[in-house]
């Protein structure tokens, strides 16, 4: 697996500039985080363990959740969907809004909660901050929530680095950290001809993934 120090010392063999060591390692950092955001990868999809629910409101079938209180804030960068996971796997009775584990909830804005008949909207959830707010039909007990995920880029190394870009294309970050450095020191044609490298990659990463379906 490809390290974040491994990273680092491939980008100085093209800047020679290890004196540039926290620029770099700030400029590794942004394309990690850049690269991820580009395209809604089916690698970076994750589902979180089942989360207990608490009625915010008893009765009303309203529920809060923080992205960070749940762990998993600011790795989720985008959430594809929230659905039920009941907690006893053999429910297999149904409800008069359907059968239990099959509630899947739509996102919605915070402003647009009514409907077109001022109805309040069914199973869905909007997002303030990095709170998930939460409204069912009916009682739910676990959810899991299925989103897009950005590596954890931690340089003292107390969480480990695990990356699929860093491990399959490595060098889209290796020349994306070494354009940055370099237009920085003011390095004009070797900052251009990285950032052409980037593209060219960019593209083979993007092509490789075209027909995946998330």
């Amino acid at each position: 697996m490809t390290t974040l120090a491994s990273l680092l010392a491939s980008v100085f063999t093209y800047t020679m500039r290890p004196d540039q060591l926290a620029r770099t390692q700030q400029a590794i950092t942004n394309a990690i985080i850049k690269e991820h955001a580009e395209l809604d990868y089916i690698e970076d999809l994750v589902l979180n363990s089942p989360i207990s629910l608490t009625q915010t409101s008893p009765n009303l079938f309203r529920y809060s959740e923080s992205l960070v209180t749940l762990g998993i804030y600011p790795q989720c960068r985008k959430i594809l969907m929230i659905k039920e996971i009941p907690s006893n796997i053999y429910q297999d009775f149904g409800t008069f809004f359907g059968d239990y584990g099959t509630l899947v909830f739509n996102r919605t804005k915070a402003s647009d909660i009514i409907d077109n008949y001022y109805a309040e909207r069914r199973n869905y959830y909007y997002q303030i901050g990095q709170t998930i707010n939460l409204v069912a039909d009916r009682e739910v007990d676990n959810i899991g929530i299925l989103y897009y995920s950005t590596p954890v880029v931690d340089w003292s190394a107390v969480i480990p680095y695990v990356d699929w870009i860093a491990d399959e294309f490595p060098n889209l970050y290796i020349y994306a950290a070494a354009a940055e450095v370099f237009k920085v020191i003011g390095k004009d044609q070797e900052f251009k001809v990285m950032q052409q490298l980037v593209a060219e990659t960019r593209m083979a990463v993007i092509k490789s993934k075209i027909n995946e379906d998330t």
